[in-house]
């Protein structure tokens, strides 16, 4: 999930991966985000996301584990801009 970075600095990431054991019976009850994200360029990454009514702009330096990833604000016109773009969603 996104953190918002209001001052667009980079930080460093580490991709973690979970797999739930079982998802409860009344899984519509908890909080919930829409979340739609496609990428521009995998070679360095650089993906598109909206969450609910929030649009961001992510770029991932190389690294398979760990890597520097900076995140940018983009408005709804420039994120339907750049997702008709886009290589996989």
């Amino acid at each position: 999930m996104p953190k918002t970075n209001p001052e667009n600095t980079a930080h460093m990431e580490i991709e973690r991966k979970f797999v739930p054991k079982w998802l409860p019976n009344n899984l519509e009850q908890y909080p919930y985000h829409e979340i739609e994200q496609g990428y521009l360029c995998t070679s360095p990454t650089i993906r598109i996301r909206k969450m609910d009514d929030t649009y961001f702009l992510t770029y991932k330096s190389a690294g398979m584990l760990a890597h520097l990833e900076q995140e940018m604000p983009l408005s709804k016109e420039a994120y339907e801009h750049l997702r008709k773009k886009r290589t996989v969603f």
